[in-house]
């Protein structure tokens, strides 16, 4: 499997360690801030780490099954870089969630964008393969 989608398995492996970044981001603010769980407000430095990483999740399932179904239809280099602009657009949406939430909008249209480039990507290509047509 790795030698056929060598970008997007790696790409898949830097989404889940984003994920885990802004977990372990969390854990510390816990400590930090001393919020225990199961409470999930704090200090305003605390509720944005833990806003980025929730709003992380909530982005993935939506992300990771278009993601991956994009990968079987289009394969590695139309998929791999639709990944690379989904995590740059969460990561422009940490830094600017972090110091102002009302600037997050461009990297929420980033990892939007790319949800959506999965989605229509999985359907122009299954209906190219259908018509006979590979890109």
């Amino acid at each position: 499997m790795w030698e056929l989608y060598p970008l997007s398995i790696t790409m898949t492996l830097l989404v889940m360690a984003y994920l885990f970044f802004t977990m372990a981001q969390v854990g510390a603010a816990r400590g930090k801030y001393d919020v225990q769980a199961p409470a999930t407000e704090g200090p305003d430095e605390f509720n944005r780490l833990y806003r980025v990483h929730q709003n992380t999740q909530e982005q993935l399932i939506l992300f990771l099954p278009l993601f991956i179904l994009f990968v079987i239809v289009a394969g590695d280099k139309w998929a791999a870089p639709v990944a690379v602009l989904w995590l740059l657009g969460r990561i422009v949406y940490r830094n600017t969630y972090l110091n102002n939430p009302k600037g997050r909008a461009p990297g929420m249209f980033m990892t939007i964008g790319a949800t959506g480039l999965c989605f229509l990507g999985v359907i122009v290509f299954a209906v190219l393969q259908q018509m006979g047509i590979n890109l």
